[in-house]
């Protein structure tokens, strides 16, 4: 599988094309569970070409600033 590091969320618009490409079905998005996070995971499902390809992973390492924090072990 591939992937695609953004790093910033203010970069959200650079996976639109990599979101419509046929060869991937399924994305998985492992943005912070912060403010920026919660906006840019928001802007992805409005703004994708087919959303339905979208899974958003927060929910996997709630609790946890990050999915590297959630790695750690390391709690907000």
């Amino acid at each position: 599988g591939a992937v695609l590091v953004l790093n910033t969320t203010n970069l959200w618009r650079r996976a639109l094309p990599y979101i419509a490409d046929p060869r991937f079905d399924e994305i998985r998005l492992y943005l912070d569970n912060d403010e920026a996070g919660e906006a840019a995971t928001r802007k992805l499902f409005e703004n994708a070409p087919d959303s339905s390809k979208l899974a958003d992973m927060r929910s996997y390492y709630a609790g946890y600033e990050d999915l590297n924090a959630w790695l750690l072990g390391k709690k907000i």
